[in-house]
């Protein structure tokens, strides 16, 4: 288990996990937010969410 703020980029190898050295993402960064102050900012269907992983998927 890694301590800390974290922030998880895109990087040609794939994905890594950085610590997030101050309070903005870095600029690779393949995180979204999706609640913030109570609020649902993105509501994916799970035919949504699984249509993304398999796209990913297919890239590899």
């Amino acid at each position: 288990s890694k301590a800390g703020r974290l922030d998880l980029i895109q990087t040609e190898n794939g994905y890594e996990t950085i610590a997030l050295g101050g309070m903005q993402p870095d600029a690779r960064s393949v995180m979204r937010t999706v609640f913030e102050n109570g609020a649902l900012l993105i509501d994916d269907s799970l035919d949504t969410i699984r249509a993304r992983v398999n796209a990913t998927l297919q890239a590899k």
